[in-house]
């Protein structure tokens, strides 16, 4: 663990790691590299991000198994998901469901992001890595998710994921990964897609005493966990602050940030974002949250968010939810689908 003074290397959980080691104990090919010396760390540790990345890819050439992510992942197990799976199986709803998802997925991994996106009747999860990924590593992202997760809810709706990359020659390992699940290639975003109805759709593992008592077990594992998104967080921080004022700058936030812009995109770049993104991004979490107030007109919602007129503000809603900001309220009248911060 780090000392916690400034930001460090991304990391991820032991425990995420551990199916693949599962099954590499079972293939007769995969004897070579430190596979005991991961299986002897303990629970709690973490290793670097793009040490436990090459080290799949180095599985899978090892092996010859293009497959390799997938099956691993089927070996999926409660306890590897370790506070994170309980927490997501004691919430009351789906949606709620998600929404520990996207704000705990960091206990887990430093550099994946699950996040809820509307679109009209669907509702899309993304999880998206900070930096493009090999293929590998995003079916073994999506394999623990369908198994740890997805199926652990009991009555799954009718899914169809997405994987960003071209078709494979062979569908067998991803059938048998992700069975009646729908399956796109070529997509957008690696993530997975269905009715929005499901949304409010209570969870049959639902136990308010208990997700009471993970959640805050969660809060205090991720007030512990190092930095590793200094300039980001704090690029955030100050465009929510901002926003009101007018579209910030980047040449404003980083004058604030005591720095020149160029090294504000360099080391946003480094923590894998662009100050568009976070800015796009702390603009659609805010705008959701204000449509759902029945008090605030549009016109202040604009304003609030930093946009010029009314007008942009709902083709940019548009553009993230595919409904209207009217639409949505009207849907949505406590503000339950807003992503959790």
């Amino acid at each position: 663990m780090s000392d916690g003074d400034g930001p460090r290397e991304p990391s991820l959980s032991v425990l995420l790691i551990r199916p693949c080691l599962r099954l590499l104990r079972t293939l007769p090919n995969a004897s070579g590299g430190n596979v005991g010396e991961l299986e002897a760390l303990d629970a709690d540790a973490r290793v670097p991000v793009a040490d436990a990345y090459a080290w799949l890819e180095d599985a899978i050439r090892r092996t010859g198994d293009a497959d390799l992510g997938l099956k691993a992942g089927r070996m999926t197990t409660d306890e590897d998901g370790g506070v994170l799976t309980y927490a997501i199986l004691s919430a009351a709803t789906v949606a709620d469901a998600i929404g520990i998802g996207a704000r705990y997925m960091r206990l887990l991994n430093d550099t994946l992001d699950f996040r809820l996106e509307l679109d009209g009747n669907h509702a899309l999860v993304r999880l998206d890595g900070h930096r493009p990924l090999p293929r590998a590593v995003m079916d073994y992202q999506a394999s623990i998710v369908h198994t740890g997760f997805i199926r652990a809810l009991g009555a799954a709706p009718v899914i169809e994921w997405w994987f960003p990359f071209a078709k494979p020659s062979s569908l067998t390992e991803y059938t048998l990964t992700f069975g009646e699940a729908g399956l796109r290639f070529g997509t957008r975003c690696l993530g997975y897609r269905f009715d929005a109805s499901y949304l409010s759709l209570p969870l049959p593992t639902a136990d308010s005493a208990l997700h009471t008592l993970v959640v805050r077990y969660a809060e205090m594992l991720l007030a512990q966990l190092p930095s590793t998104r200094e300039f980001s967080n704090q690029t955030r921080t100050i465009i929510m602050n901002e926003l009101a004022f007018g579209s910030p700058s980047i040449e404003r936030i980083a004058k604030r940030l005591r720095v020149s812009a160029r090294t504000l995109r360099r080391r946003l770049e480094d923590e894998g974002t662009t100050f568009s993104d976070l800015l796009n991004d702390t603009r659609h979490r805010l705008a959701l949250q204000y449509v759902a107030r029945d008090g605030l007109r549009m016109t202040d919602v604009a304003l609030l968010l930093g946009f010029a007129d009314v007008a942009t503000f709902y083709r940019a809603f548009k553009r993230w939810t595919g409904t209207t900001p009217r639409d949505y309220r009207i849907s949505n009248p406590n503000g339950s689908l807003s992503p959790k911060s």
